[in-house]
C-alpha cells in the first residue's frame, strides 16, 4: 500500500501543481521593494504569513496531493479490498500518514521555491536587533536568518498538515473529494476563530506563525510541533473510527 501511494503521489499532477501553486501564492504579498530598509526575503515570508489574507489558502494547496483519497476510493469502492486484505487499522493509518506527509512537504518545497526564487532578487536577510525574543527572534540577531525562515516555514507547515488530515477526517463523514479539498480551509478559518480567544499556548493562530515569546527556541518550537502533532493524532483516530464503521455498514 506504502508503495502504491508513493508511486500515485509521484506520478500524480496534482503534486506538482500545489508544489508551484503554493509558490506562486506567495508571491502574491508585494513585488520587490527596494525602497524599504528591511527589503529581503525572510521579510516577505513574515509579511505573507502574518498579513496576507492569501495564507489561508496554502491549506488548500497542501490538500491537493492526497487529502482526497479516501474520499475518491470509497467511491471507486477500493475502500473496502484495501480493509479487507491489510485491515482497517493499517489502511487509515496509511491514509492519514500520507496525508500529514504530503501536506508537509508540498507546503514546505513551495514556500522554499519561493524563497530561492526571491534570493536571486533581494538579499536572504538582514540581521535584526530588536531585543524582542519572540519565537526564532534570536537566530535573526545570531546572523542565521535562513534557519530562522527554514524553522517558520515548517511550523507553518506542519498547522497545514493538521488542517489536511482534518480535512480527510471531514471526508469520511462526508465521502466527496471537493469537501475533503475545500475543508482545511474552511475548518482552518473557524477553529482558528475559535482558539484565538484562548490562552497563547493554546491559539493555533499565534502557534502556526511562531509569533510567542518562549525563553528556549527548543522548548517553543518542539511544543508547537506537538500540538499540531497531537490535535493530527486525534483526528486520525476519529478518522479511523468512521472508516471502520463505514467497512461495517454502520453508517451509509
Amino acid at each position: 500500500m506504502t508503495r502504491a501511494y508513493l508511486f500515485k503521489l509521484l506520478r500524480s499532477p496534482l503534486t506538482y501543481i500545489a508544489i508551484i501553486g503554493t509558490a506562486a501564492l506567495c508571491f502574491t504579498n508585494g513585488i520587490i521593494n527596494r525602497d524599504f530598509y528591511i527589503d529581503t526575503v525572510a521579510y516577505h515570508v513574515d509579511l505573507f504569513l502574518h498579513l496576507d489574507a492569501y495564507r489561508k489558502l496554502l491549506p488548500v494547496f497542501g490538500a491537493l496531493p492526497f487529502t482526497a483519497n479516501f474520499a475518491d476510493e470509497w467511491k471507486s469502492g477500493v475502500t473496502i479490498n484495501c480493509a479487507l486484505r491489510r485491515g482497517v487499522k493499517k489502511y487509515a493509518a496509511a491514509n492519514v500518514l500520507f496525508c500529514a506527509a504530503t501536506s508537509l512537504l508540498t507546503v514546505v518545497l513551495g514556500m522554499l521555491l519561493y524563497v530561492l526564487i526571491y534570493s536571486f532578487f533581494i538579499p536572504l536577510y538582514a540581521e535584526y536587533t530588536n531585543p524582542f525574543t519572540f519565537l526564532l527572534g534570536r537566530l535573526l540577531t545570531g546572523g542565521l536568518g535562513w534557519l530562522y525562515m527554514i524553522f517558520q516555514i515548517f511550523i507553518f507547515a506542519c498547522s497545514c498538515s493538521m488542517w489536511a488530515v482534518m480535512g480527510m477526517l471531514l471526508s469520511a463523514l462526508m465521502p466527496n473529494k471537493y469537501v475533503a479539498i475545500a475543508s482545511p480551509f474552511v475548518a482552518s478559518y473557524i477553529v482558528e476563530r475559535i482558539t484565538i480567544q484562548f490562552p497563547p499556548r493554546f491559539n493555533l493562530w499565534l502557534l502556526s506563525l511562531a509569533a510567542m515569546e518562549w525563553k528556549s527556541d527548543l522548548v517553543g518550537v518542539l511544543y508547537t510541533i506537538s500540538v499540531f502533532a497531537a490535535i493530527s493524532a486525534v483526528c486520525g483516530i476519529l478518522f479511523y473510527i468512521v472508516v471502520r464503521k463505514r467497512v461495517r455498514n454502520e453508517i451509509t
